[in-house]
């Protein structure tokens, strides 16, 4: 049986928070300053913030909502968003300002702004007393403007087209590019060396896994109803783990192989099934020549931090007519766990405590979007709550926070994190602790897409 591993050509993937041409143009012109092969892609998202924001610290926000939302939708590796609003500045006047802010899938943000400009005072009175947007007050009020406000900007009408809105915003995501990547420090690195993790590098402990989350796998069984494997088919399980699910498709008389991101649990697998093949391999970067019947995930895609390379992957491995079908994470997962986590980790300092978070958790209309955006048709999507036992009684939730979370804590010391773990449990103690046992807030996405 022979397989290739390439990886397909270096592109990166810039998804941009909003269809407006000139956002997307900015990041265009901005990005191939800094990088290669640069794809941009418009998502249509909302900023989080009110249509004319206030103050550089709203203004920023949005940008970055917007940012981290356009990622998330397309699974790229950057994500860009652009928000413009007022603030108060020198001389009691009211300026315009426009904020940029990129994020990688690592979670690390850069920031950029644009030059402020000052606007008229009778724009600026009618601002502060009302909630209109600045492109049609300025429309409104400013002779022969001719709408040209809000059709290329209020710096163009202001600067008598001697300036325009490309221009600055161009800068500011100029500014955050070069914040984020640091070009003084490091030069040009290769894409390669800057956006190094489309997939997770949590490290897994295969006994422990066994011995201690064997729920993972036995919930998996639900999901091979779904699956339905017949005696002949070629079938791929996509993050294979120790390989049980793998025997069971077997043991229906269909030809299964296994793949999986961790050697760990790789080495078990061929350990415990010698007679099954399975592969290192990650679930963005495989590649099989011959095509399989269907592909089977339980519990893995929720990891992929670049859901769309996966998809892509999943597309070109399948048979026309093959089936996808999955389960994971979904929006809201262990959401009162992540929540507490965060809100306690920042209580000691860890300033960076979201961006920490290592998982994809989409909604039905995120991850079927991407699903037929890449030649996938859902035919049944679910998201419900699975509410799980944790083994281990008392200490369920610090040996799930062990196991789970080493994202969020891997650099804290083992004091301090001890008391980050007990004071998340007492949090949660009333809502998720019963009978002597813990039970995680767990959400599942269900999906069965066959290729179109």
């Amino acid at each position: 049986m022979s397989m290739s591993n390439e990886r397909p050509p270096d592109v990166i993937e810039i998804a941009v928070g909003s269809t407006n041409p000139t956002k997307i143009g900015a990041v265009e012109i901005a990005a191939e300053r800094f990088l290669p092969n640069v794809t941009v892609l418009p998502a249509d998202v909302e900023s989080g913030v009110a249509d004319q924001p206030w103050g550089d610290a709203d203004t920023a926000t949005g940008a970055e909502t917007r940012a981290r939302q356009a990622m998330q939708l397309h699974g790229s590796e950057l994500g860009i968003g652009i928000e413009s609003g007022l603030c108060e500045g020198p001389r009691d006047r009211l300026y315009a300002v426009s904020w940029a802010v990129v994020i990688d899938q690592k979670g690390r943000i850069g920031i950029g702004a644009s030059e402020r400009f000052p606007l008229p005072d009778e724009i600026a009175a009618r601002l502060r007393s009302s909630d209109v947007e600045l492109g049609n007050l300025i429309d409104d009020t400013l002779p022969n403007t001719a709408g040209r406000a809000k059709l290329v900007g209020a710096i163009n009408v202001i600067t008598g087209s001697r300036r325009d809105r490309m221009d600055i915003l161009t800068n500011a995501v100029i500014l955050a590019l070069a914040d984020l990547i640091e070009p003084w420090r490091t030069g040009y690195p290769a894409p390669d060396e800057i956006w190094s993790n489309r997939l997770t590098t949590k490290q897994w402990d295969a006994g422990h896994y066994n011995d201690q989350f064997a729920f993972i796998w036995q919930y998996g069984a639900r999901v091979l109803d779904l699956l339905q494997p017949v005696s002949g088919e070629r079938i791929l399980d996509l993050g294979c783990g120790t390989g049980h699910l793998t025997a069971d498709i077997a043991g229906t008389g269909a030809t299964v192989i296994g793949i999986d991101h961790s050697a760990d649990m790789i080495d078990a697998a061929k350990s415990s099934y010698p007679a099954i093949e399975f592969h290192q391999l990650d679930a963005t970067d495989f590649q099989f020549d011959e095509p399989f019947d269907a592909i089977f995930s339980n519990a893995v895609l929720h990891w992929v931090r670049s859901p769309k390379v996966a998809i892509q992957r999943i597309h070109a491995a399948l048979k026309p007519g093959g089936r996808f079908v999955a389960e994971f994470g979904g929006h809201g997962n262990v959401g009162a766990v992540v929540q507490a986590l965060i809100a306690e980790l920042e209580r000691h300092g860890y300033t960076d405590a979201a961006d920490r978070n290592p998982w994809f958790f989409p909604s039905i209309a995120t991850y079927t979007a991407l699903l037929e955006a890449h030649g996938l048709e859902p035919v049944m999507a679910r998201l419900y709550d699975r509410p799980t036992l944790l083994d281990g009684g008392e200490t369920g939730l610090a040996s799930w926070l062990t196991m789970f979370g080493d994202s969020f804590l891997h650099d804290v010391p083992t004091d301090v994190r001890d008391t980050i773990v007990n004071n998340v449990a007492e949090q949660l103690r009333p809502s998720l602790f019963r009978d002597g046992n813990w039970y995680a807030d767990y959400r599942r996405l269900q999906v069965v897409a066959h290729r179109v």
